[in-house]
């Protein structure tokens, strides 16, 4: 093979490597109750990418809740440390996540 052709192979067997994976997943959680996703954002996030996030995650698990929280990303990244949160979408640096 070409080195583009090596390199483009590699990159299908991740992503099919992925797809098994989100498959999988989804199996999984089809007999298992999924806690809500509990997601915060702050004021500049782009809509469409909070919907775009929102929608994948329903698509993976129809049954799953989301719990969208707004918030500055001080506040926001602090309810991620602590575990109130699951994730959090920021427009600025996330400094101090351990």
């Amino acid at each position: 093979m070409t080195p583009a052709a090596e390199v483009l192979a590699a990159g299908a067997r991740q992503i099919l490597a992925l797809r098994n994976e989100v498959i999988a997943a989804a199996q999984a959680s089809h007999n298992v109750s999924i806690a809500p996703l509990r997601i915060g954002f702050s004021q500049f996030v782009d809509r469409a990418l909070l919907q775009m996030v929102c929608d994948a995650h329903t698509d993976l698990f129809p049954n799953s809740e989301i719990t969208p929280k707004s918030g500055d990303h001080v506040e926001l990244l602090s309810l991620v440390e602590r575990g109130i949160i699951d994730a959090a979408l920021l427009t600025l640096p996330a400094d101090g996540i351990a």
